[in-house]
């Protein structure tokens, strides 16, 4: 069986290279627990901007993905420079980069990926995963570490949603649809002219729920792709991915009496504001964008990113 943990790296401006720093800590801490026995291999498909060369430039001045990790499979992606001119920021967007390069990734003949965001830690190695959730259950299983009980899209289309930044699934049962990524264009196109022709700010929608399906309806357009394919969304146990929701922090902070179940991590600072998790009983926290300067280490962030630690652990600790 030949499996694949696929990374999507879409950097086209500089101002965006904290995803580079995210990458090194998520590639560092999966290579930690990779066992020598552990079958599956690691591509990351990129896109840097055109005046920095991916096999030399230095992060931080000092690291650099392609050098430092040689057994990792890097793919230049042709995706800005074919899109870039066309509509980009509304239909082609940095987030549909992903499903236009896993299209190209169903073509390099793998059985089985997990497709991961950048904002992850590993404290397993996710090998499990491969055999827990497809090669025991159904090839038709799309397994995703979060539903997202988005208010507008339910309403449109009367069915659950999934944000779909990471999916665990089978190429092997019904494959790729043909033209997936035509497909998810399309059926973005058809999701922002439902919601319009709607009119959502009469069915009293606020302009930040308008706004979140605007943006994720990039991962809903591909789970109804993925849907009329055949393929059925379940949702991970959190013991096998948490969020950052899953802190014992965060819930004691958030909910009156945090249930134990839901608790999977433990996460302090330091006075230097380094983090500190402990008691991890998951294989993988995703952590989101906006906290990576509370989780990941300071010389993995860009020096623009560090002045946001405070706001950041304050984040994770405090109601919002």
């Amino acid at each position: 069986m030949k499996n694949c943990i696929y990374f999507n790296l879409q950097i086209n401006k500089k101002k965006s290279l904290e995803y580079y720093g995210y990458l090194y800590y998520a590639l560092k801490t999966l290579l930690r627990h990779k066992k020598p026995s552990s079958k599956y291999d690691i591509v990351v498909f990129y896109t840097m901007p055109n005046n920095l060369d991916f096999k030399t430039y230095l992060f931080n001045n000092k690291y650099n993905l392609y050098l430092d990790f040689p057994d990792v499979t890097f793919i230049e992606s042709d995706y800005y420079n074919k899109y870039k001119s066309s509509n980009y920021n509304k239909l082609h967007s940095d987030w549909m980069s992903k499903w236009y390069s896993l299209e190209k990734l169903y073509y390099l003949n793998y059985d089985n990926v997990l497709m991961i965001d950048l904002d992850v830690i590993f404290f397993k190695d996710p090998i499990y995963l491969f055999d827990k959730y497809i090669n025991k259950n159904s090839s038709l299983n799309i397994i995703t570490a979060v539903d997202s009980h988005d208010p507008v899209f339910e309403y449109l289309f009367k069915s659950d949603c999934y944000l779909s930044s990471i999916l665990l699934f089978s190429f092997k049962g019904i494959g790729l649809p043909d033209n997936f990524y035509k497909k998810c264009i399309k059926e973005r196109k058809s999701q922002n002219k439902k919601a319009k022709k709607a009119n959502l700010k009469s069915f009293k929608f606020s302009k930040k729920e308008i706004k979140d399906f605007k943006f994720f309806n990039e991962q809903y357009s591909a789970q109804r792709v993925f849907e009329k394919h055949g393929y059925h969304y379940s949702v991970v146990d959190i013991f096998d991915i948490a969020s950052h929701r899953n802190s014992s922090t965060y819930l004691h902070l958030h909910t009156n009496e945090p249930e134990p179940e839901n608790v999977t991590f433990e996460l302090t600072h330091d006075k230097n504001g380094a983090a500190h998790i402990n008691n991890c009983e998951s294989c993988i926290i995703h952590y989101s964008t906006a906290l990576g300067p509370a989780y990941v280490p300071a010389k993995f962030l860009p020096k623009k990113i560090i002045k946001y630690i405070p706001a950041a652990i304050e984040e994770c600790h405090v109601p919002c």
